[in-house]
């Protein structure tokens, strides 16, 4: 029996083949959500004030995250909050937009989620006294993001902005 000579249009089929699966193990490695986060006001502020935090999330076309206030007994529930609290401290409830609703039959649950953008307001009480200069406010968004087949596990970003504690 003589050996099969693969021809040229199967090897090109299966060049074809291996960069489409490896095109899905890449999409599988890229981040969904883009996150990023500034000062949402000036970046010079005196001790004892409030800063705002701007949180933005992007998601990638077809992916979104759930709500902040996701309600218990579905999906992970975004998480956004200082990252490092040796200086600086939560100073009032995060501000979130309103998020799309839907029914989920796998869940038995009316989900939230954020298609698309979505961007987030946390308050941040500068220390009061002892700390002039330049500090970084750490931030970290805890999310889960799915698409309409799968849904990824849980990931925390770490996001960093600079404010001037001015105390003159």
């Amino acid at each position: 029996m003589a050996a099969r000579v693969p021809t040229h249009r199967s090897w090109v089929a299966r060049a074809l083949l291996c960069a489409a699966l490896l095109a899905v193990g890449c999409e599988e490695t890229e981040e969904p959500v883009k996150w990023a986060a500034s000062i949402d006001g000036p970046d010079t502020v005196p001790p004892g004030s409030v800063v705002r935090v701007k949180v933005e999330a992007r998601s990638g076309r077809g992916w979104y995250f759930y709500s902040a206030t996701q309600p218990a007994g579905g999906p992970i529930p975004a998480r956004i909050q200082l990252a490092d609290s040796t200086i600086f401290r939560q100073a009032g409830p995060l501000g979130s937009p309103e998020p799309s609703r839907s029914f989920d039959s796998i869940f038995g649950i009316e989900l939230e989620k954020y298609p698309g953008r979505a961007s987030f307001t946390l308050p941040v009480r500068v220390p009061p006294e002892g700390s002039s200069g330049r500090r970084e406010i750490r931030i970290s968004a805890l999310y889960q993001a799915c698409n309409d087949t799968i849904c990824l596990s849980p990931r925390t970003v770490t996001l960093a902005v600079s404010v001037v504690i001015d105390s003159r």
